[in-house]
């Protein structure tokens, strides 16, 4: 080899060693925007594809303090996936059944909302949760199927208030005539009979109220205050007594009950 060749490579491995020495000792005074400096990097397992995030986007938290320490990403722990007890699938027959079933009878649901209501009266313990449970039921009794019942009841009532009880006992007969199985268009008219002082009238009334709703607390309470005030104080008595069990703590009625029972059981004392 002739001595400029020799001279050439000499010149060639001088300047490569230099320059790997150079690129140990440097440090770039304006490192990239897009975290360290990604470039002079020489661990090519991280993503280089912008959609992939770094060195495009944030780099990630583990990347070594030393951008030429090469490093291994830290797998993230494996979560095992949540398993839920499997629900059963629903039976396309019973959905079928379902959808084709007649919809409930509302005369059905009312009976049962009212017998439900009248149970937990029954086994009330405090007056206040007694009331509460009676204004339910009273707001049940006055709620009739027919619109025009409905309006005929709240007709009747305005009468009444306004003292014009021809009109609304007028009424109150059309009501009757027109739904004879409700049982508050009787209770109403029984009340407005007891009021007018047509005490018999008031008791037929009161009897079919009775009939087509045995646990009428209302009814009871009027039928006794006829009683009363016909003389009959031990029959009121006894039904005062059975308004209480239906209806519990009704601070009236419990009066009428201890006044009744000195008048009553107390004469022989």
């Amino acid at each position: 080899m002739s001595a400029s060749r020799w001279m050439a490579a000499f010149t060639f491995a001088a300047f490569l060693s230099c320059s790997v020495a150079f690129c140990d000792s440097y440090t770039p005074r304006n490192p990239s925007p897009f975290g360290p400096d990604w470039r002079a990097q020489d661990d090519w397992s991280y993503p280089r594809d912008p959609m992939q995030g770094w060195p495009f986007g944030q780099a990630p938290e583990t990347y070594p303090p030393n951008r030429y320490q090469r490093h291994s990403h830290t797998p993230e722990p494996h979560i095992a996936p949540r398993h839920e007890e499997a629900k059963p699938r629903p039976d396309p027959a019973e959905r079928l059944k379902k959808a084709l079933a007649p919809p409930p009878d509302p005369n059905v649901q009312r009976e049962q909302a009212l017998k439900n209501l009248q149970d937990r009266l029954q086994a009330a313990q405090d007056a206040d949760e007694a009331k509460g449970l009676a204004g339910l039921i009273q707001e049940i009794w006055l709620r009739s199927p027919s619109p025009t019942a409905n309006l005929l009841i709240r007709r009747a009532g305005a009468a009444s208030l306004a003292k014009d009880f021809s009109s609304a006992e007028d009424i109150l007969d059309r009501l009757v005539l027109l739904q004879p199985n409700w049982a508050e268009a009787h209770n109403q008219r029984a009340q407005l009979r007891f009021l007018t002082g047509n005490f018999q009238g008031a008791m037929i009334d009161i009897d079919e109220t009775l009939r087509l709703e045995p646990r009428h607390f209302g009814a009871m309470t009027t039928m006794g205050l006829i009683l009363e005030q016909t003389g009959f104080e031990a029959q009121a008595l006894t039904i005062f007594r059975k308004s209480l069990t239906v209806y519990p703590h009704q601070p009236a009625v419990e009066a009428l009950v201890k006044k009744l029972t000195l008048a009553v059981e107390g004469r022989d004392i």
